[in-house]
Order: C-alpha cells, then structure tokens, then sequence
C-alpha cells in the first residue's frame, strides 16, 4: 500500500502487528540507503496528538517518535513519514546485521556478564529519554528492542502502544502491551502511571538477560522492582 509513494522498492518483510506491517525497503534513487517502512491502516477514529511544528494533530505512534527526537542513539529514529488516503507510512532507520534481543538470547543461549551489563545499561538509558520526553511506550519487552550482531548495540522501536505522560494517571483499559510484561497493576488496580510501569517491565527484561549469562548479580534490584505494589518499587534514577 505504500512503495509506490514512500520512494523506496520492496526488499522483504520484516514483521506484522495488530496496528500495521512492516518492511525493509531499498531508496529507488540511493541504493546504498535502506529503510524500515511501516504502514499502518486505519480504520476509523483514531489517536491524534498535537506536535511543535504541525499544523494539525498526527497519529499518536507518530508524534511520539516526533516527540522523543534524534539525541537519543538506543531509540530508533523517524527518518520521515506521510498520511494518504488508507493510513499512514512511517520511515525509519534500520540497523545493519540487527535482530530483536529475544532472538539474540535464544540464539546465543547464554551471554557474558560484560553484554549482560551492557545491555542493562543501554536499556535504562532508553526508559530514561522517553520518560524525560514525556513518553511512555507502552510495550517495551524484549521483542520490541533491536540489537546489532556486530557493535552490541541496542535500538527501542514499535511506538504503537506509547501514551503521552502528561495524560496520567492512565486508565488500565488503555494498556495494549505485551501481556507477559504487563505491570500487576494493569489487572489490580482502574489506573496506572508511567514510572513504576517502566521499572516492571525493565525489571522483567533484565531477570531474563540474567538468566542468560547465568548470575544472581542484580538479583536484589529486580526483586525491588518487581515489588506488586507500584508505591514500593525502585524509581528510574535509583536503577
């Protein structure tokens, strides 16, 4: 629904979801440059947020990769995007030789403590920026997270879930993440808010890089992370 528009050519495909496709594509003029272009149908009202620098609301997936900007090197990046009359098609970068750290872990079997520690480092990092960006992603777990086979390098993608902050606390309803990683308070509780959600599902990712490379080291801090009642959980800046 959207080569013929985006100016790159189909190379392959690289994942589908609930709220879209996902391609890699080749530019037509450029054939040193590639892209992952999602295309994202709608099919009635929708979530539209207001953005600095539009002159009108945007897909709310879009406005929160507008909204978290270029500084940050472990969230993937929104090279361009455009709405047609089916929906709209987001450009964005794709890292070489990449795949999802759940297919990393599966496939390497255990890992070292210096990745383990990289990867941990790398992870808050990217929590740290949405949440100081105003943004909270909704889905993050290990399949929504890319890694680079060469440089170790971690990339936070999929803005499909993300809710703006400032609209907390949020209604439970409003949670369409992965159920695995789903905070407690989703079941227990009418609303939640954006930080203890993020040290859950950290907290949920690290136990199972833990268990990779084979070490009871952050052992304590999951455990406190973990904690069901959100009021007892650590805070972001003490991870």
């Amino acid at each position: 629904i959207c080569f013929s528009e985006c100016g790159y050519d189909y190379e392959c495909l690289l994942g589908e979801g609930c709220y879209g496709s996902v391609f890699k594509g080749i530019h037509r003029e450029d054939r040193s440059k590639k892209a992952a272009i999602k295309c994202i149908r709608t099919y009635g009202p929708e979530s539209y947020l207001e953005v600095d620098g539009e002159p009108r609301p945007v897909l709310a997936e879009v406005a929160m990769m507008l909204r978290s900007g270029t500084s940050c090197s472990r969230i993937i990046k929104l090279l361009d995007w455009m709405e047609n009359d089916v929906g709209f098609i987001l450009i964005m970068e794709v890292p070489d030789q990449s795949m999802t750290l759940y297919r990393y872990l599966e496939n390497c079997g255990s890992i070292d403590g210096g990745t383990a520690s990289r990867f941990r480092h790398q992870l808050l990092d990217a929590a740290k920026h949405l949440f100081s960006c105003g943004i909270f992603h909704g889905d993050l777990h290990l399949e929504n997270v890319l890694v680079s086979e060469s440089s170790l390098d971690l990339k936070v993608i999929d803005f499909g879930c993300a809710l703006a902050i400032e609209d907390e606390p949020f209604e439970s309803s409003d949670y369409h993440g992965n159920e695995i990683f789903c905070p407690p308070e989703i079941d227990d509780q009418p609303t939640f808010f954006a930080e203890p959600a993020y040290v859950w599902c950290l907290a949920a990712m690290f136990e199972k890089i833990m268990k990779a490379c084979e070490t009871n080291e952050w052992c304590y801090i999951i455990r406190l992370c973990l904690a069901r009642d959100p009021a007892d959980r650590l805070r972001l800046h003490q991870m």
